[in-house]
């Protein structure tokens, strides 16, 4: 794996070259594009730049496509995984991002649900990362165990059973650091507190580029930018 420090220098100057498709196109280029390996061939081949140090906007437009479908995947949420992977010093095919809160923990439950495996669902937040748990049992048959601990020490093993760990830590710290992984754990879900910014059209400098100010945070955000007639739903990474 890269230093963290590597990876971050190679992360802004993607973004200071970012290509336009990457921001615009809701479709993949089937020219470069190999769905069985959409993410990680694009992340090797990206880690490769750091070699070459080539990171014009031509360059990165020639990178394989990293759409994926499944999990709505694209460039930038695979940069943004990797960072995260890094981070945490684990390979990047272990670290999915969701915009959700609730997803990550649903979509397992829902798997589960239809394999016949139980979920064990633990949480050191200050609410359940799930709410009106009775209807998504009677509506969807789902078998939700939920509990709150002080720590993930306190998690006992499950035989027959995947376990998550739902947790709030900053997206800089290592959750090993943390004990937010162990060996009880099977998944530590990471709940990033995103704060947001509305742009109206009449804050927008000009068609191409605006700015976008969020005190004291850094990470990956949806920004809406309000136009006449129609929202505009942006993915991007501030730092």
């Amino acid at each position: 794996m890269n230093s963290t420090a590597s990876c971050f220098n190679t992360v802004r100057k993607v973004l200071e070259n970012l290509p336009v498709s990457w921001v615009e196109l809701t479709t993949h280029r089937l020219d470069i594009y190999d769905e069985e390996q959409a993410k990680s061939q694009f992340l090797e081949q990206l880690q490769a730049l750091q070699a070459t140090m080539d990171y014009s906007a031509k360059t990165l437009e020639a990178l394989p496509s990293a759409y994926d479908y499944i999990r709505l995947g694209h460039q930038l949420s695979s940069v943004l995984e990797w960072v995260v992977a890094e981070i945490n010093q684990v390979p990047s095919d272990q670290v999915i991002t969701f915009i959700s809160k609730t997803m990550p923990i649903l979509a397992v439950i829902r798997k589960n649900t239809l394999s016949g495996v139980a979920t064990y669902v633990y949480h050191d937040t200050d609410n359940s990362p799930l709410i009106d748990i009775p209807r998504l049992e009677q509506i969807y048959g789902y078998k939700i165990h939920i509990q709150k601990v002080a720590n993930a020490s306190e998690i006992p093993s499950h035989n027959d059973a995947t376990v998550l760990f739902v947790t709030e830590s900053p997206y800089k710290t290592a959750l090993n650091n943390n004990e937010s992984v162990t060996e009880n754990i099977d998944a530590t879900i990471n709940i990033y507190n995103i704060s947001g910014q509305l742009i109206t059209a009449s804050q927008l400098k000009n068609r191409s580029s605006t700015s976008i100010a969020i005190p004291n945070y850094k990470g990956a955000a949806i920004v809406s930018i309000v136009t006449s007639g129609q929202t505009i739903n942006k993915k991007v990474i501030l730092w």
